[in-house]
């Protein structure tokens, strides 16, 4: 025991080490609360609405008070401490949604530190939190008496000791049961320089002369590295670059993503990942995987806890689309996922898991759930009784017109089934007292009965042959049941042996299931329906898939904005209400006298002064020249001339960018805001995120942003564009780097002339909802 807690000491000092530290505050994380004051917060965006129940100064949050966190109507947590300039520091105590409490440390803001975290039911934890994670070292204390004390992984147990209630002591590294750990050589690098550090082909640390990989890093504080983090094979390719929150002298897998873009690459020099890390660690909105070849593999979106969220598709190497999936909340919507066959036949896929049967208690329909089943890793685990067969119903919900099949996937011990049992899929229910099986019996005798009011008449049986006699082991087979219905026929294959074709008359139950007996046990993985789609129904997905993921260039759009490069990489600034909320962003440019529409997204927002800054979403863009202007953070002197180039009411005044002139009218605007200029160019909607140039020096001084309300205010020409320098901080707090050009102290060129330069770096942006 003394050894133990030994380990638990030095552990602790070594990862406070890197706890005194300060971190950059991201003045894109800055969001308003109900009253209209300032808060800061990594870790929920504007999805969210925040209260907080004390002052405000300077519009910021200000002073001890609690901060509260909601989703709609409902409660996502709340934090109570010193607020400084809004954000939460020191010691706080952060209360989530499952009413978990948290007593952790805010440093600029992230819970960064050693903690403790309670819940309701008993348990508690004691040990490093980071980011919202029970990330390092630590101790748990359960209800049931038992513990772990090691490291945990984002709140799992991951290398340490776990006690039982009996007392008995388990080893676990990396989640896994050891006899004794694998030995570990202690690591400390130098601070504030660069460091290359050698891993092995399985990522463990080791000298270069066996190294697979290294990594060039430079750690401002212990376990925290300084800016962008590249990793190389050993050849000196490039594998990886991302930043990092964390990252763990001993155990690579507990590393940390850090906020910002991440890209991995093959051994080939070609792109394999990109997407954005947020606050959490975790991997947040589109995301692209590549081929080895450069052609996409997947393409698809995160949610805000990493999980997979909205429309997902997959390719082939060669590019061929090949699967389709909708996720909410990490889940398939409805179970439901899509798949092209090799003859380029869509099926629709509809999928029953193990933990549907467990956790919806509306999952099945009929009779109450055998009080037996019990979950046995991974399988369902059903017993059926000797003398009453064990049945468990599902909807049928497929297209009669289309070609459909039922499958199941099982696993059973031999010795387990007896003489008498048998089990199988149910296939056509059309009431309790008829319906129809395809079974499996110990004697690897598939066959066909139907059951008519409580009798079973078997009307085919045929044995499997012993190419199709799946054994895992001598003691464990699996069964993959299938039956597929036809316009004309009926195919039964079990372990894809065809067992017999029966005709098909187009009518069958509405309900399909599991079918036990004779007191058989079995495991189930899923069960499954699918619709196989005729050629014009095959066609007219694609189209939509391609459409709704791949093909960023539909017809019709809901609405538009102006906006300007920054970089010739794609970079470009709007208006954040331009795209606030919207599905897709489109847009419309000039390249090399080509019109193209291409897919933007949105790399860093600033939602409190309305900017945004994106960046096209195609691989390798380049404009093909550089920017020929520059971004002037100066403030300009009333009755400075200025122009912009936008793109006004395109629904009305067609695709064509419009110029329009004026002055400078006011170096304030509504109620002596002094983040935006008041100017006399005309402006429209649509001119929303558009340059305001200074048209002595031609360099960008402003965003086009508003208008006063003529019918409310009886106004005429009274415009607003937000000052220039409110985009400094949110270049440096890009992901990205942007490099931006020194202003241009004067243009001497005809302003004409200026217009037909600028005219392709300013482009048209389309959005749709």
């Amino acid at each position: 025991m003394l050894f133990k807690k030994l380990i638990f000491v030095v552990c602790f000092f070594i990862v406070t080490q890197g706890i005194a530290q300060n971190f950059t505050i991201d003045s894109t994380r800055f969001f308003k609360t109900k009253s209209g004051c300032k808060i800061y917060s990594p870790y929920y965006d504007d999805k969210y609405q925040f209260d907080f129940s004390s002052s405000c100064e300077n519009g910021f949050a200000e002073g001890h008070g609690i901060l509260t966190i909601y989703s709609g109507p409902e409660f996502m947590g709340s934090i109570e401490g010193e607020f400084k300039k809004g954000c939460p520091s020191g010691l706080c105590s952060f209360k989530r949604w499952d009413e978990s409490v948290y007593e952790i440390t805010f440093i600029d803001g992230r819970m960064w530190g050693i903690g403790t975290c309670k819940k309701t039911n008993g348990e508690s934890y004691t040990g490093q939190i980071l980011d919202l994670n029970l990330h390092g070292f630590g101790e748990k204390l359960f209800t049931n008496g038992a513990s772990f004390k090691g490291t945990f992984k984002k709140g799992l147990m991951w290398t340490g000791f776990y006690i039982n209630v009996e007392g008995d002591t388990v080893l676990l590294e990396q989640s896994k049961e050891v006899k004794r750990f694998t030995p570990i050589k202690k690591y400390a690098p130098n601070l504030n320089v660069d460091v290359t550090e050698y891993f092995d082909g399985n990522w463990n640390r080791c000298e270069k002369s066996v190294a697979k990989y290294y990594r060039k890093v430079k750690y401002k504080n212990h376990h925290i590295p300084d800016g962008l983090v590249q990793e190389f094979f050993i050849n000196g390719t490039l594998l990886q670059k991302c930043f990092y929150s964390y990252i763990d002298y001993e155990d690579e897998q507990l590393n940390i993503f850090g906020n910002g873009a991440c890209l991995y690459y093959h051994d080939n020099g070609n792109l394999q990942f990109e997407g954005n890390a947020n606050y959490r660690g975790e991997f947040e909105g589109r995301a692209i995987t590549y081929h080895k070849n450069g052609n996409y593999s997947t393409i698809g979106n995160y949610d805000m806890v990493g999980n997979p969220d909205g429309k997902w598709a997959t390719f082939d190497e060669k590019a061929n689309l090949v699967r389709y999936e909708v996720y909410e909340n990490g889940d398939l919507l409805d179970g439901a996922y899509y798949v092209i066959t090799e003859e380029g036949m869509w099926q629709n896929n509809l999928r029953y898991d193990i933990e549907d049967f467990e956790s919806n208690t509306d999952f099945w329909i009929g009779a109450e759930r055998f009080p037996r089943e019990r979950i046995l890793d991974p399988d369902l685990y059903i017993i059926s009784d000797k003398e009453t067969p064990y049945i468990k119903l599902l909807p049928l919900s497929v297209i009669d017109e289309l070609t459909s099949g039922l499958y199941l996937y099982t696993i059973a011990l031999n010795n387990q089934i007896g003489s008498r049992g048998s089990f199988g899929i149910i296939y056509d229910y059309k009431s309790s007292s008829e319906y129809y099986t395809f079974q499996v019996n110990n004697k690897n005798e598939a066959f066909l009965s139907k059951h008519l009011n409580g009798k079973e008449q078997v009307v085919f049986k045929a044995k499997l042959s012993k190419e199709h006699q799946n054994a895992l082991s001598k003691k464990r087979s699996s069964y993959y049941f299938a039956v597929v219905f036809h316009s004309d026929r009926i195919d039964f294959l079990l372990n894809g042996q065809l067992i017999t074709k029966l005709d098909y008359d187009g009518e069958r139950g509405d309900s399909y299931g599991i079918y036990g007996a004779g007191g058989a046990s079995f495991g189930m993985n899923y069960l499954e329906s699918t619709e196989f789609f005729l050629n014009e129904e095959s066609e007219n997905f694609t189209r939509f898939v391609m459409k709704e993921v791949v093909n960023y260039n539909p017809n019709e759009y809901d609405g538009n904005g102006s906006g300007f490069f920054i970089s010739r990489e794609g970079h470009l600034v709007t208006n954040y209400h331009v795209v606030e909320d919207v599905s897709e962003i489109i847009v419309k440019l000039n390249i090399n006298g080509k019109e193209e529409k291409l897919p933007a997204k949105i790399l860093v927002k600033d939602k409190v002064n309305d900017l945004v800054i994106l960046k096209i979403d195609q691989k390798g863009f380049d404009l093909g020249q550089d920017i020929p202007y520059s971004l002037n953070f100066k403030t300009l002197d009333v009755g400075e001339e200025v122009f912009t180039l936008g793109f006004p009411m395109v629904s009305v005044m067609g695709e064509e960018q419009k110029f329009t002139d004026g002055r400078i009218s006011a170096k304030s605007g509504i109620d002596g805001d002094i983040t935006t200029y008041q100017i006399t160019t005309p402006i429209q909607p649509g001119n929303s995120g558009g340059p305001l140039f200074d048209s002595e020096t031609g360099n960008v001084v402003g965003i086009v942003s508003s208008f006063l309300n003529r019918d409310k205010f009886n106004a005429e020409n009274v415009n607003y564009a937000l000052k220039s320098n409110l985009l400094k901080n949110l270049i440096d707090s890009s992901p990205e780097v942007i490099s931006i050009k020194e202003p241009k102290t004067g243009s001497g060129v005809k302003l004409s002339e200026l217009i037909k330069t600028y005219k392709p770096f300013v482009p048209l942006i389309f959005i749709k909802d």
